[in-house]
């Protein structure tokens, strides 16, 4: 289980850009990979039954815990979601078991609010829903993501971008913590990129110009792969 990364990322997440805080912890986590004899083993979530929920960790930014789910679905590692988080289920900020570990909407006597069915979403409840069902449902069909290499690259202006690649697929995870639009100049990941001309967006279907900035919206991270 591990704990290092699930620990740090919403810290990463939710703190400033600024010298040895915010992305870079993430990077520097997963640098130190060689302390494990096959991180490809070890399980990674954004939070569990003993420990607040990952939204209440990033004070309710739904954006954010995209990303973080994002990380979790793509890093080296088996992922694994606490029931409930694809619900944007809070809880508070500190431990608290019998509110933590709260009924799934739906399914008991009253509820007017149904996972299952869809009755009584909000619109949040049910974007959130598509985005773990698309990731999940491609994470099972991506080689790269499950038995890949990751590359990863010092994180820069609120970009933390990393490569998982098997010689047969490759996955371009663009963690994006910036609110405002920006682009991102994919030139510095040529290394990479090998000249390939574009890729799909796994969370929008939309095709990618590789050999063009990346337009992002504020707070809106992707997962590119061809």
């Amino acid at each position: 289980m591990d704990f290092p990364l699930v620990d740090v990322a919403p810290k990463a997440l939710t703190a400033p850009e600024e010298s040895g805080q915010g992305l870079i912890r993430i990077y520097d986590t997963i640098a130190a990979d060689f302390l494990y004899a096959d991180p490809l083993k070890l399980m990674v979530f954004p939070d569990n039954h003993d420990r607040p929920r990952a939204l209440a960790q990033l004070d309710g930014n739904v954006d954010l815990l995209k990303t973080d789910l994002i990380l979790m679905a793509t890093t080296r590692g088996i992922p694994q979601m606490f029931y409930g988080t694809e619900m944007l289920i809070q809880g508070p900020k500190e431990r608290n078991d019998g509110v933590l570990r709260a009924d799934m909407p739906g399914g008991w006597a009253g509820d007017k609010v149904n996972a299952f069915t869809g009755a009584g979403l909000s619109e949040a409840q049910r974007d959130m829903q598509h985005l773990v069902r698309t990731l999940f449902n491609w994470r099972k069909t991506s080689s790269a993501v499950k038995y890949g290499k990751l590359t990863h690259y010092i994180p820069s202006d609120g970009h933390y971008v990393y490569f998982r690649h098997d010689g047969k697929q490759t996955v371009m995870v663009v963690l994006n913590k910036n609110r405002a639009a920006t682009r991102l100049d994919l030139a510095r990941f040529a290394g990479m990129i090998k000249g390939a001309r574009q890729g799909r967006n796994v969370l929008t279907g939309a095709t990618v110009d590789l050999r063009a900035p990346l337009a992002l919206p504020a707070l809106t991270s992707a997962v590119i792969a061809w």
